[in-house]
């Protein structure tokens, strides 16, 4: 009995650790993801090659542009384009290899190029054709399912994001870089859908596969380090 009260207070306090319980919340919203991913996936609608009653409610808000709000959400949702994801990589990358991290340099490559694979070979699976009325110098050449933009803006910034947090030692700031960088990738996935360019239900999957994903190496990244196979950033 005594043996069962000790091992119920040492998994109490874990719970209550600050660190482990950051753990847990980050590792549930990666599992809601998940099952929201799994859950558009797998729907017969998609599968079938249709449009989604989530589509077509949502669709039903979306506003028309005007001249000025179309520069300013052709602007914003450049920031998901291959220019900028590459070109952000490529400093964080140079940055860590300069100052001899190469094992947490290769560790950024390998998740942000992974995380492109995997959203080409989805593309191919479900071959979904893009919106009727999408404009076409922003649409790209791909398949509408999931969202590409929406999907490695996810994948890059949470990464970037979680390498910088582990810099900072305060929480209210370790709080602003997770909300800017989730900002960031709310803002590129609702441009998607405002461009007319992905229905809702591909910005949706790329937001919940993109953090998953994020997720995941965040993991591998945490335990490589505790294992000294990775630099601590």
């Amino acid at each position: 009995m005594a043996a069962e009260q000790s091992t119920l207070r040492y998994a109490t306090t874990m719970l209550h650790h600050p660190i482990v319980g950051r753990h847990l919340a980050v590792a549930a919203a990666a599992l809601v993801c998940a099952g929201a991913f799994v859950a558009l996936a797998t729907s017969e609608a998609l599968v079938a090659g249709g449009t989604l009653a989530f589509d077509q409610v949502v669709g039903a808000w979306i506003p028309d542009l005007s001249p000025n709000g179309f520069e300013v959400v052709r602007d914003l949702t450049a920031l998901g384009g291959p220019g900028a994801l590459v070109l952000a990589v490529l400093l964080v990358v140079s940055y860590l290899s300069i100052s001899g991290r190469w094992r947490s340099a290769l560790l950024v490559a390998l998740a942000t190029g992974s995380g492109l694979g995997a959203c080409a070979l989805l593309k191919d699976l479900y071959e979904r054709p893009r919106p009727e009325l999408a404009i076409a110098p922003y649409a790209g050449g791909s398949d509408s399912f999931p969202s590409g933009h929406a999907l490695m803006a996810a994948v890059v910034y949470l990464t970037l994001a979680s390498l910088v947090t582990r810099l900072l030692s305060y929480r209210r700031d370790r709080v602003f870089v997770a909300a800017a960088a989730l900002l960031l990738v709310g803002v590129v996935g609702a441009s998607r859908v405002l461009l007319r360019v992905h229905y809702p239900s591909d910005v949706v999957a790329g937001w919940c596969l993109g953090t998953v994903w994020a997720v995941a190496c965040w993991m591998v990244a945490r335990l490589l380090q505790r294992r000294g196979q990775v630099e601590a950033v």
